[in-house]
């Protein structure tokens, strides 16, 4: 009797812990917009609830990254459920979609090194509601977060700044940007302002004259050595001359996983605090 005891309280305390723990899923989402499958991650904070609904951030890769990036190279699930955990951010649900090399904007034409496609469709009109119908989330733009690196950076200010309707929340992290001083990527700047019409409808520069801000939440950052420093600083001055509520991180560090990861705490406190 006392072996069967002992047997049922560890498979009961194996239970527990089983229940308690946070879990990953891999989708492969059919994008109508792009005629192919797109693979998705998503986190589930433990002791997910579908009686519960949960607040939802979409993290989007830098350039060269995929689905794997948030959810897999970085260490994003731990210290989701420290966080969790500590209660210092609410249980919420993160998806990190691969979206190539696309900055997450629509296009027809492609040059070498980028994705062409109707990639803002499919993120914006088909994954939010996909992850809305096959998850227990909270609907509402209060309750709807996105933020991204490098590219992930732009890509995430360019559909928060276009897309208000969904997001409340907007972080970008070392975010790629031109102003037209000692720009970088210039090849991608060209491809994606390629007209005066493009570049009023994709430059975050010319979109925070044109959104109510007030309605949205900012924060970036960026590593003191990183080549995109001064524009990044270029464009937190812009948005806090319109009245954005911004917060604004400088930390030792460049253009790299180290210094992003050292950020990472800090960027899911900013989306997940009350």
């Amino acid at each position: 009797m006392r072996t069967l005891t002992v047997q049922m309280l560890g498979l009961m305390l194996l239970g527990v812990a089983q229940a308690a723990s946070s879990k990953l899923e891999t989708l492969s989402v059919q994008s109508p917009a792009l005629d192919k499958s797109m693979s998705v991650r998503v986190y589930l904070p433990a002791d997910y609830d579908e009686k519960q609904r949960y607040p939802t951030l979409y993290l989007l890769h830098p350039y060269g990254g995929d689905a794997t990036f948030w959810l897999g190279k970085l260490n994003t699930q731990e210290v989701l459920d420290k966080l969790i955990e500590q209660k210092k951010i609410r249980p919420m649900i993160v998806v990190s979609p691969d979206y190539d090399n696309s900055f997450a904007v629509n296009s027809r034409q492609g040059i070498a090194g980028v994705s062409s496609g109707r990639y803002a469709d499919y993120l914006a009109q088909e994954l939010v509601p996909y992850i809305d119908n096959k998850y227990s989330t909270l609907t509402n733009r209060d309750n709807r977060y996105i933020g991204g690196t490098s590219m992930g950076g732009y890509a995430a200010l360019y559909l928060g700044l276009t897309r208000t309707e969904l997001f409340s929340k907007i972080g970008a992290q070392s975010a790629a940007l031109w102003d037209g001083k000692d720009d970088l990527y210039t090849d991608q700047r060209d491809w994606l302002y390629a007209t005066p019409e493009l570049k009023k409808d994709r430059d975050p520069f010319q979109l925070i004259k044109r959104v109510n801000l007030k309605s949205l939440l900012f924060r970036l950052d960026v590593g003191k050595s990183d080549p995109l420093k001064e524009v990044n600083e270029h464009f937190v001055r812009d948005l806090r001359e319109a009245g954005a509520n911004v917060e604004f991180t400088e930390e030792k560090g460049g253009h790299d996983m180290e210094y992003w990861s050292s950020q990472l705490g800090d960027l899911l406190v900013f989306f997940g605090k009350e």
